[in-house]
């Protein structure tokens, strides 16, 4: 290695500074997490809430190493499903003295890992015998503008800045100096961040793969070396994860056709132009067109490191005879240009050119995150590129340029970062730490209190959510935090589940709990007889929802909270109801308007006849004075050919038009209705307004063809039982098949 003046004579005395310096960065960055680290949470909301309880939950409540039971009762999740991060879980589970601070535990390894990673950075850069000075600065400067850093916001498992850099270094030591010892580290690195993120584990793997099977036709290694080193460290681990889930994972039902596999992808502004503002962007948006942009494929690799792409391009060009690029960096250069093409949604995209829908290509949804393997190799293969350059065609004395070439990486990254973490925190780290007793408000407590007392079995959320199965979904996130909070303090399950790749089967059980006309023999054997508890957080935002309250007792009501209390039979529909508050409509004719209500079976027009869900088709219209103002429930029929357990994208649209200004529309995922077999009940509520017109409008984005039938539309007040001559048993009630017993 080359040797520097000074204090940087000794790598050991660097890496020291490194380190200090890389922490006192951080710590000036992120000075409340640092000093407050167990006591607050990064937000109460979305995927963070979900994965602090699902970590903590699993490490304190686990009472099995594979199945987490905190979601999704009464079936439970596999723990990688979970997103919690299962190799500390088990680590933690054993270490009962690590309970108490897990918030602050979780917060300290993700700091660490940035902090550390300017560390890697310069072991790599010394590797490839750069001076010092050169690569100090530069391994500060390439942390900065992480993409990892905006995961803090609720993406635990995939913040940790140093897993890339680390195999980049294992990577590039093995190349230097093959191994054994050396490959068997990258292949339980790869195995282990498996057991982090899932993620991680592949892009690591795909990684090591490529770059050994590149690095080794280029340097011409021996076949049986190559060959050795890309089973042992990329396909190996993807073989060993794949044989661990068959074996473990007992959920069926999962759906192989995910929804953003052609959607959470990127795209060379999300590479090249700056999302987050500061001094450059426009300049950028000039050059790179910009439109839209998914948070998941956001890995901008900053102005500096764009300029010095085209100053190493030109050098490449006009130097072609005389300059050979390094062939480890260049190596690591082309692969992480592949992984960069398949953030792009590449390989899903041709596939579909060629009319291809392949289930093994939509597994990979969020493509986008694999961009990061660029944004980290990039700065190692430029870097790297211009200090040999300087090398082999220049005096030493021209060498030295570099280190203010590094300087300036340095300044305008430390440029941009501010606006980087301006945007990325600005809401960020204000939330306490609702996982400890002493942190929660009087009316937390009280609730808490409440539910202890009752002694339930599990807990159901409303407005319910059950995120994650890919096809059918509620989203009430409203109540997740909430619900969150007591499952935890209370140690009882949650009804419900914000997780990933759900089973399809278990999620349909459990939304059809809010179904009282359907049969739910099957998933209610597996409840204890112990009550259920229901915790409301504001109004309920569907009619079953509604129905569900009304069937139930309410325990307390305080602050915008309503606990709830009911048994597993007060899930049923009471036959005897109909008797006394339903109205009866003979279904003979195909439309019916009277008694405050419009049920219409069926008509000569999309979509009641047969339309593609990417055509919009009007269901229905109601002019101005037409129905008195007050609450309604509009619900129909939605046929599709077969249930395929795949997403489809299927909205219903509500335009409210005041003649005024610019109707106003709120949009509801037909996913979130109730499945019968080869249809779905949807139900919403519709508030008329007197002097306003209504448009009812259903719309998608995939294009798969459906009609409609039975839509009826009733005051919220109104029940309504519809009967076909001479059918006693088979009727619909609110628009939902029921057969009497």
């Amino acid at each position: 290695m080359s040797s520097s003046p000074g204090l940087f004579n000794k790598d050991r005395n660097i890496q020291i500074l490194l380190f200090l310096c890389s922490g006192l960065f951080w710590f000036v960055g992120l000075k409340d997490l640092f000093l407050h680290a167990n006591s607050l949470l990064t937000t109460l909301d979305g995927d963070a809430i979900k994965n602090y309880y699902t970590y903590i939950h699993h490490t304190v409540a686990g009472s099995s190493v594979l199945e987490f039971k905190g979601f999704n009762y009464p079936y439970g999740e596999h723990i990688v499903y979970a997103d919690a991060q299962p190799l500390l879980t088990w680590i933690f589970g054993i270490l009962p003295f690590t309970h108490n601070y897990l918030v602050g535990i979780l917060h300290f390894l993700i700091l660490f890992s940035f902090i550390i990673t300017p560390c890697v950075y310069f072991k790599i850069f010394r590797l490839f015998q750069l001076n010092g000075f050169v690569a100090f600065f530069s391994s500060l400067a390439i942390v900065i503008l992480s993409p990892q850093l905006a995961r803090i916001n609720g993406h635990f498992g995939l913040c940790y800045a140093c897993f890339i850099p680390l195999l980049i270094l294992l990577l590039v030591k093995y190349s230097m100096q093959p191994t054994r010892k050396l490959l068997i580290g990258i292949f339980i690195f790869n195995t282990l961040v498996f057991f982090i993120h899932p993620y991680f584990g592949l892009g690591l793997s795909l990684l090591s793969f490529a770059y050994l099977l590149l690095y080794g036709l280029i340097s011409k290694t021996n076949c049986k070396t190559v060959l050795t080193s890309v089973i042992s460290t990329g396909l190996l681990p993807i073989l060993l994860f794949k044989a661990f889930m068959f074996l473990t994972d007992h959920h069926t039902g999962r759906s192989d056709y995910v929804y953003g596999a052609d959607v959470y992808i990127s795209n060379t502004a999300s590479v090249f132009v700056s999302h987050f503002g500061g001094p450059f962007e426009h300049m950028m948006k000039q050059v790179v067109k910009v439109g839209n942009r998914e948070w998941e494929g956001l890995s901008y690799i900053g102005f500096f490191l764009n300029i010095l792409m085209l100053v190493v391009a030109v050098i490449s060009i006009v130097y072609y005879r005389r300059y050979r690029f390094n062939k480890i960096a260049l190596s690591l250069l082309l692969c992480s240009v592949l992984l960069l093409l398949f953030s792009f949604g590449l390989p899903v995209m041709i596939a579909k050119g060629l009319g291809i829908e392949s289930g093994f290509l939509n597994q990979f949804r969020s493509a986008g995150r694999y961009a990061w393997f660029f944004y980290y190799i990039l700065p190692v293969f430029l870097i790297v590129s211009l200090d040999k350059f300087f090398k082999d065609l220049y005096s030493p004395q021209v060498l030295k340029w570099m280190i203010p070439v590094s300087l300036l990486f340095l300044a305008l990254n430390l440029v941009e970062g501010k606006y980087y973490f301006k945007k990325t925190f600005e809401n960020s780290f204000t939330a306490r730490n609702i996982f400890r007793a002493e942190l929660l408000s009087e009316a937390e407590k009280k609730l808490v209190s409440e539910v202890k007392a009752m002694d339930p079995q599990a807990l159901l959320p409303i407005p319910f959510y059950h995120i994650g199965s890919e096809v059918l979904e509620r989203d009430g996130s409203e109540s997740c935090y909430i619900s969150i909070l007591l499952a935890w303090h209370c140690d009882i399950p949650i009804i419900g589940a914000q997780l990933a790749r759900t089973s399809v089967t278990e999620t349909r059980a459990q939304m059809e709990l809010l179904d009282p006309y359907t049969n739910h023999d099957r998933i209610l054997s597996l409840f204890n007889d112990k009550p259920v508890a229901m915790i409301q957080k504001g109004p309920a935002k569907l009619p079953d929802e509604n129905g569900l309250a009304k069937r139930a007792t309410l325990c307390m009501q305080i602050d915008e909270y309503k606990l709830y209390r009911f048994s597993k039979k007060e899930f049923d529909f009471d036959p005897a109801l109909i008797n006394n508050s339903y109205v009866n409509i003979m279904t003979g004719r195909n439309r019916i308007d009277t008694l405050g209500c419009t049920w219409i079976k069926t008509e000569n027009r999309p979509p009641f006849l047969p339309v593609n869900q990417k055509e919009y088709a009007k269901v229905f219209s109601i002019e101005k004075g037409q129905y008195p103002a007050g609450k309604y429930i509009v619900s129909f029929q939605y046929h599709f050919k077969a249930f395929e357990f795949k997403y489809f994208d299927c909205g219903f649209i509500i335009s409210e038009d005041d003649g005024k200004e610019l109707p106003r529309t709120s949009r509801t995922m037909i996913r979130r209705g109730h499945l019968y077999d080869t249809l779905i009940v949807f139900e919403q509520e519709l508030v008329v307004n007197n002097g306003c017109r209504y448009d009812l409008i259903l719309t998608g984005g995939s294009g798969e063809n459906y009609h409609i039938s039975d839509f009826l539309l009733r005051p919220d007040t109104m029940n309504v039982i519809q009967r076909n001559a001479g059918e006693l048993k088979q009727v619909l009630i609110n628009g939902h098949p029921y057969s009497f017993k």
